[in-house]
């Protein structure tokens, strides 16, 4: 029940998002969602200004929709797909990968640009950068933190139960290992 629960929501934020994909693109709508063992509903999305975007059936955005188009967000709903909260991310970040890992949310996406802001803190890099933030499930943000790699092809953000450590991989191949608060226990790169 659980699964189709998480199936049915993720499909009612992505239905408009495909049904208008004449006016949308890639970059807008829900980008990817998780669930936690309470059956509460994580997703990241987009804020467009443009057309209609899925998250806005569920919880109304239209007020920030000027002031952060283009903006990314976390956004939390309960067991009853009712609205929690939501955070916005900045500017000039990417929010691309979401995982539950003991018990928080980690995101990993792309920053690049002049003061880029993730919650409090400001990071300007000229070059794209990774960053890894976590969240606790009430929407506090323990920690954002930069990593000088960029994943040139498609990268995927792993949790393991086994080893309790974050993996980032990129084609197939472990690039870096994470520890809870985000430092690298191992990395290799290009």
């Amino acid at each position: 029940m659980k699964k189709l629960l998480f199936v049915i929501f993720f499909a009612l934020c992505s239905f408009p998002f495909i049904a208008f994909s004449q006016y949308a693109d890639y970059d807008n709508g829900v980008v990817t969602g998780v669930m936690d063992a309470e059956d509460n509903i994580y997703i990241i999305g987009r804020i467009s200004d443009k057309n209609f975007y899925p998250a806005s059936s569920l919880y109304d955005f239209y007020s920030e929709r000027k002031q952060n188009n283009g903006c990314y967000y976390l956004a939390k709903f309960d067991d009853g797909l009712r609205f929690v909260w939501k955070f916005v991310f900045g500017k000039g970040v990417n929010c691309e990968k979401l995982v539950i890992h003991k018990g928080n949310l980690y995101i990993a996406g792309v920053i690049k640009g002049k003061n880029i802001k993730i919650g409090d803190n400001v990071f300007s890099s000229k070059k794209r950068m990774l960053y890894l933030a976590k969240f606790d499930y009430d929407g506090k943000m323990s920690f954002v933190k930069t990593y000088d790699y960029f994943p040139k092809t498609n990268y995927k953000l792993y949790s393991s139960e086994k080893t309790g450590k974050l993996y980032l991989f990129c084609n197939n191949t472990i690039h870096f290992q994470f520890g809870d608060d985000g430092e690298v226990l191992w990395e290799q790169t290009e």
